[in-house]
């Protein structure tokens, strides 16, 4: 595993805020297998291995292909993206969701949902394998935080997301805890391109097909660069685990059920004193 130490740089975020990300913003390209390292705290900062479970990777895999109902939609940035969440989301009452849920793939297509599900444990194991004291860390804050309904088969993730070729604006991961590390997955075949880009530490990294990364995506400034595909089966998935910030508001499903009744009820009584 190649060891990378790098001084963290000042991001200009004004400037880079809704920029997207190009090959030309960075010249280093870092591949293969690699930890970095903050040069001033001689802390680990992101890292990168192979996934080691041959057989919970392609199930993972098999889960990304055989998705129908992607999502598209416009980010910040301006670029459209194709992607689907999954796990579990917090309230949200402006979409007139105003109780903890399900993302939709869970009603969508279930089987799949649960395929994303299943890796989960697997990203933790590997997390834990190689940063045991902020894996502890991350598991103490979810356990006091959120609400084991809210935890994906136990773990530290609450979410995920699928990501479909998404080239990226830069952008942080505002919903996350804020000292928590998100795990994403890389699955890619006849691609050129997608690189991602930290600007924090100035580097470009071009992902081996099925990888597993490891990176505080609340902290770091990053984006991914433009994708060409280079034949008709190309694709570039990600699949990112994490835990969002809000969950810590949700009671138990019975409660949340509960509330959710009540807040129909109300809705409803409003409507017929009109």
């Amino acid at each position: 595993m190649q060891i990378l130490k790098r001084t963290k740089k000042v991001v200009d975020e004004k400037k880079i805020k809704r920029a997207f990300a190009e090959e030309k913003d960075c010249e280093e390209i870092v591949t293969g297998e690699f930890m970095l390292i903050d040069a001033a705290t001689e802390q680990v900062v992101a890292f990168c291995v192979k996934v080691d479970d041959p057989e919970a990777s392609k199930k993972l895999r098999n889960a990304c292909l055989s998705l129908k109902n992607w999502t598209k939609a416009s980010r910040g940035s301006g670029l459209m993206t194709t992607a689907k969440v999954f796990g579990y989301q917090p309230r949200n009452p402006i979409r007139q969701r105003p109780f903890c849920h399900k993302g939709v793939l869970a009603r969508e297509e279930p089987a799949v949902h649960n395929g994303f599900l299943q890796f989960a444990p697997e990203a933790e194991r590997i997390f834990k394998k190689f940063l045991p004291d902020q894996a502890k860390k991350q598991q103490d804050e979810l356990l006091i935080k959120v609400k084991p309904d809210w935890r994906i088969k136990g773990t530290m993730y609450t979410s995920g997301i699928a990501n479909n070729n998404n080239a990226l604006g830069y952008h942080r991961d505002r919903g996350n805890f804020e000292d928590f590390w998100s795990a994403m997955v890389v699955y890619k075949q006849d691609i050129q391109g997608g690189n991602l880009v930290v600007c924090d530490y100035n580097i470009k990294i071009n992902f081996d097909d099925d990888c597993i990364f490891f990176f505080n995506g609340m902290r770091w400034w990053h984006g991914v660069t433009p994708i060409i595909k280079r034949s008709k089966s190309a694709y570039r998935f990600t699949i990112v685990y994490y835990a969002l910030k809000e969950m810590w508001k949700c009671m138990s499903i019975e409660d949340e059920l509960n509330h959710a009744i009540k807040i129909r009820q109300e809705t409803e009584l409003k409507r017929i004193k009109k």
